[in-house]
């Protein structure tokens, strides 16, 4: 509900919760970041994602051995979300990247969108005649 209040914000398109544990895995409470522009988040998650060098979000206070809260290496647990919200439409790379800042721990749609077509999940279509497999335009 938090969220969606902050989305409401004029200009404010971008709002990402990041669950916070203890050392004893125990939930201490939510980090809310929102932004205006996309890459603000993705500089968040960039953070975030240095912090616990190992790929999991966690924010370590005095403890280094947190637990995991999600992983960014494992894009097939993301992927038929992704799919599910774009099914049976086309959709452009910034919706997509929107989505993904918005609703997942990536900072962008590549890695999920990889795995869809890498399973004949989904079809790309792009102006670049020698696109390969798992590549994507960025156009903002």
């Amino acid at each position: 509900m938090y969220k969606q209040q902050l989305l409401a914000l004029p200009k404010v398109r971008y709002v990402f919760a990041f669950e916070m544990r203890s050392a004893k895995n125990i939930i201490d409470y939510h980090l809310v970041f929102a932004s205006q522009h996309y890459l603000g988040l993705e500089k968040m998650k960039e953070a975030m994602t240095k912090i616990a060098k190992n790929g999991d979000y966690c924010f370590p206070d005095a403890h280094l051995n947190q637990a995991t809260l999600f992983r960014l290496d494992e894009p097939s647990t993301y992927s038929p979300q992704l799919l599910e919200q774009f099914r049976g439409r086309t959709a452009d790379y910034p919706e997509l990247r929107d989505y993904a800042l918005n609703e997942n721990p990536f900072m962008n749609p590549e890695e999920m969108l990889k795995d869809l077509e890498g399973k004949g999940m989904i079809q790309v279509s792009s102006g670049d005649p020698k696109r390969r497999k798992g590549t994507f335009e960025e156009k903002s």
